[in-house]
């Protein structure tokens, strides 16, 4: 594009405002002093913009989609599915439309599946003068189902959605020498697995290629995977118990019921049952109306980490289904943020008053329960303070020893002979295989490939 270098946009300015829009498009603005940008108004010339859109497309029928752009002064570029995961490059870039090269419109057609989430990106960038671009998205009727003035409606019967936040960037100065923040959303259908793991695994399913069928016949036959699976949730979950604290131990009812909500909704997803939905819809409405509190020794920060992430990835997969009423996903998200997000933050803080005494996985199963809390509850502070500890430790206080951060966590590094590829030792690598493969194993649920 004639005014744009992608390079420039990829080296990560901080935004000037972050948001979330119901349309997509942006009428003519010329260079003025101020300039709006869905319903935010700030001081500085308009010509000199880019705004970032990201989200997710969630059709509910099957077949073509158009995106459709015209009145396009200067550009905008549009990546899809995994496109849109990997950020802009040139590679790709689904579909360029700008105002010299393409005469300010262009069309993308792209085949969807119902039910399925597919992550957008969408840059809109003007260089200098006048801006604007018009949008529109019809599905395989010809109806619109979004533009710049609305969006269709999320009613039953009419359930399909497009959601995106905008990132405008709008600094004085040509945008060739402005940057778009890299500011991901949380797209996909969970912390730990995308629309696109489920897809192939549907594939492979229903081809019955092996191995993925004799697994998932394994996980048909389990007993946690079955609608007869009766949860028992409880009002106080305990872990740890001494001479001075002896309540019965429950908390065995958490992980389990968290991953019979887990293999349920997977059941559903590839099998398409929904029977299996609405029974890990129950499992989980159970919790969120029973679940007060966590109690116990210290270890009661280990229930919060372990079975926190457990119940949030488990209803994060299951947040797409139509038949889990949202008032029901709100009140979930209510007491993951009061119960276990409570007492992940305040170990991760404080560490029982017990600086340097708590190995790795402490750390880490906190971290991971409070990032995946902020995932299903849109909360981008809570991610990024998950984020943030891991890389640098306790904020404000990086003197103190927190293990699982990475500073901690990564104890000594090697270089591999012959591959010239960096090993890592962590804090746990001396301790027993399964606390320190745990370790290992949590890193993971906080950041998957």
């Amino acid at each position: 594009m004639t005014y744009f270098n992608i390079n420039t946009v990829l080296s990560g300015q901080n935004p000037d405002n972050t948001g979330r829009t119901t349309t997509i498009g942006l009428a003519q603005q010329c260079a003025t002093m101020t300039r709006t940008v869905y319903g935010t108004t700030t001081s500085g010339q308009s010509q000199f913009m880019i705004v970032q859109h990201i989200g997710y497309f969630h059709p509910a029928t099957s077949g073509t989609y158009t995106f459709s752009f015209s009145n396009v002064d200067d550009g905008v570029h549009l990546c899809l599915g995994n496109n849109a995961k990997t950020g802009f490059t040139n590679a790709n870039v689904n579909k360029n439309v700008d105002y010299y090269v393409t005469n300010s419109a262009g069309t993308y057609t792209f085949t969807a599946t119902a039910g399925q989430y597919y992550p957008i990106r969408l840059l809109f960038v003007n260089a200098q003068q006048c801006g604007s671009f018009t949008f529109s998205l019809t599905d395989p009727a010809g109806a619109s189902f979004a533009r710049r003035t609305s969006t269709r409606s999320h009613a039953p019967g009419n359930p399909g959605e497009i959601s995106v936040s905008p990132v405008p960037i709008m600094k004085d100065g040509h945008a060739t020498q402005r940057a778009a923040s890299y500011h991901p959303a949380f797209v996909g259908l969970s912390s730990l697995h995308s629309a696109n793991d489920f897809a192939r695994i549907k594939n492979h399913v229903h081809a019955q290629d092996q191995p993925w069928y004799r697994a998932w016949q394994h996980l048909e036959a389990g007993k946690l995977a079955q609608t007869s699976w009766k949860p028992t949730p409880q009002s106080v979950l305990v872990r740890g118990t001494n001479a001075t604290f002896a309540p019965t131990n429950n908390y065995g009812y958490a992980y389990r019921d968290a991953h019979s909500a887990y293999q349920l909704t997977i059941r559903w997803l590839v099998g398409g049952n929904t029977s299996y939905a609405d029974h890990a819809a129950k499992i989980l409405d159970g919790w969120s109306s029973t679940l007060v509190d966590i109690n116990g020794t210290e270890d009661k920060y280990l229930a919060a980490g372990l079975y926190g992430y457990q119940f949030a990835n488990a209803a994060e997969l299951l947040r797409g289904y139509s038949g889990w009423p949202k008032q029901n996903q709100t009140a979930f998200g209510k007491m993951l943020n009061g119960v276990f997000a409570v007492y992940n933050h305040d170990f991760l803080e404080h560490h029982y008053n017990k600086p340097d005494f708590y190995y790795a996985n402490w750390d880490l199963c906190n971290i991971a329960s409070f990032m995946a809390i902020g995932i299903f509850n849109d909360n981008r502070t809570m991610y990024n303070y998950a984020v943030n500890y891991f890389k640098n430790g306790i904020p404000g206080q990086p003197e103190v020893v927190a293990n699982g951060a990475l500073p901690y966590f990564s104890i000594a590094n090697f270089t591999e002979q012959g591959s010239g590829k960096t090993l890592m030792q962590i804090q746990e690598s001396g301790r027993d295989q399964g606390h320190a493969l745990l370790c290992i194993a949590l890193v993971g649920v906080c950041f998957p490939p």
